[in-house]
């Protein structure tokens, strides 16, 4: 017998014993995907709970606003807040434009080379790679180099700043 004879016989054999199980049950076997019986297209309607005409009622919640505090404000008016500020001095003002002039610098990345880490900074269209100790933009002193950040310093007006890699 080849192996295609036998492959007929099996196949044969299958279709006899789900014919003799059918024959056999009571229940005819309902496949799953089979539709169900009973149902009628009535059932298949959709019936919302309001029609036109019907009032909804008032509506518990505003869903797109947030809860109301269960807490009662504080007895009393609040006293208003004056906020006056010292008046800056030059050297506070010069401080404030370096710190702004700082951020502008970006980390774009860090290499470590015989285990000393080289930032690779830009400041607009103008980039450097710095060891620790190195000055960058004839301004800033590099004090620290790590893998995610750099600190520098400000000689001019010693102001220090730490600088995130960029992306995050």
């Amino acid at each position: 017998m080849t192996k295609q004879q036998k492959l007929i016989a099996f196949i044969a054999l299958l279709a006899l014993a789900n014919l003799w199980r059918m024959l056999a049950a009571d229940d005819p076997v309902e496949h799953p995907h089979s539709p169900a019986r009973g149902v009628v297209a009535a059932d298949l309607v959709l019936n919302p709970a309001f029609t036109e005409g019907e009032s909804v009622g008032p509506m518990r919640r505003n869903v797109f606003q947030p809860k109301a505090r269960d807490e009662k404000p504080a007895a009393g008016p609040k006293p208003a807040a004056s906020r006056t500020e010292a008046p800056t001095s030059p050297v506070q003002t010069e401080q404030d434009a370096a710190r702004a002039e700082l951020s502008k610098i970006k980390l774009l990345g860090v290499l470590v080379r015989d285990g000393k880490a080289q930032a690779y900074l830009a400041n607009g269209p103008d980039t450097y790679l710095a060891f620790e100790g190195d000055t960058v933009a004839d301004r800033y002193v590099v004090e620290s180099v790590a893998v995610d950040s750099v600190e520098l310093n400000d000689s001019k007006f010693n102001v220090r700043g730490r600088i995130p890699i960029s992306g995050r």
